[in-house]
């Protein structure tokens, strides 16, 4: 997206919570998340788990959304901050929220994201890099996602 970046809006403390909500809608239907969340999970748990990268990214990397209606959301870290340590979490203020999701849902996300952790490790180690947290559109808008709003400009 070279000389795109500035007709983005960068998503800032108080638009985590609407971002949850966007990002909670678009994965609706995402086979990882819905192993995550499984069939027990509250909207409120997976507003604060989905919000939480768009919260560390803001901390540690940058998040954008095609507009201030947050549409289309994007977010990355570069790859020296690509590990969500308890630390960073902390830092980032996504622990608290994170802790009203509950024992067994932490559990899900544990054993879910463990490999892809170790992956990343493993095969990004060598080389710069920055990590995709999310890239996703609410699943009720036409035209202004990143497809159609952001990389068609």
């Amino acid at each position: 997206m070279p000389g795109q970046i500035d007709t983005l809006y960068r998503i800032r403390k108080q638009d985590i919570p609407k971002s949850g909500a966007v990002l909670a809608d678009a994965f609706q239907k995402d086979p990882v998340w819905n192993a995550v969340f499984g069939t027990n999970s509250t909207l409120g748990q997976k507003h604060i788990v989905i919000s939480t990268p768009i919260r560390y990214c803001t901390k540690f990397g940058e998040a954008y959304a095609v507009s201030k209606d947050l549409e289309g959301i994007i977010a990355w870290t570069p790859g020296r901050a690509a590990e969500m340590t308890l630390w960073r979490l902390i830092q980032s203020g996504g622990f608290f929220p994170g802790m009203a999701i509950g024992v067994p849902l932490t559990l899900r996300m544990e054993s879910v994201f463990r490999q892809l952790t170790a992956d990343q490790k493993e095969n990004l180690k060598r080389s710069p890099f920055l990590y995709s947290r999310s890239s996703e559109s609410a699943r009720n808008i036409k035209g202004r996602d990143w497809a159609g709003g952001c990389c068609a400009r």
